[in-house]
């Protein structure tokens, strides 16, 4: 769906104008090869779901959607307690900036249902790479009404009742 790659793409210009990683933001890049490009944030969709808004029996199909967006920073540091607190002040960055001002889901975000944080680092004093992954739950939502373009258009109904009997029928086109 093209409104999830502008939430992305919506999200990756806010982080990167608040230097988050110091404009290392990528979209759907997965995890960085190198450690000169640490600090580096992802961006991606990993699951959307709708249910019926409204009666789903009548009228074209509508959708409420819970998007589950991710925001995954990957990092390094020289010790354990380094690490969390880089992964922390980053998470914590990534919030400031998408939570304080909702503006960059205009104009289709409703609203937010949730936000998850989890870490992901090894014990102390093992390797220094970790990350924090920041899971915010978008609503929004759809409609998907017919799109009647490629029908004929009528004029009208021609009636032929046989013996020059008859009659035509104007059909309304609103």
């Amino acid at each position: 769906m093209l409104v999830l790659e502008q939430f992305v793409a919506a999200v990756q210009a806010r982080l990167i104008a608040v230097n988050c990683c110091a404009g290392r933001v990528e979209k759907n890049a997965g995890m960085p090869t190198d450690d000169a490009t640490l600090p580096f944030a992802d961006i991606f969709v990993a699951k959307d779901s709708a249910v019926p808004d409204g009666d789903s029996r009548t009228g074209y199909p509508k959708f409420i959607h819970t998007t589950k967006l991710v925001v995954e920073i990957t990092d390094k540091a020289n010790d354990g307690p380094e690490l969390k607190t880089k992964l922390a002040t980053h998470g914590e960055l990534v919030l400031a900036a998408l939570l304080s001002d909702l503006r960059w889901g205009d104009p289709v975000l409703e609203g937010i249902a949730g936000v998850d944080q989890t870490y992901n680092q090894p014990p102390d004093g093992n390797h220094t790479l970790g990350a924090v992954q920041i899971q915010i739950d978008l609503l929004w939502r759809s409609a998907w009404p017919p799109i009647t373009s490629t029908l004929p258009s009528f004029a009208g109904v021609t009636i032929n009742a046989g013996n020059g009997i008859g009659a035509t029928v104007p059909v309304p086109t609103t």
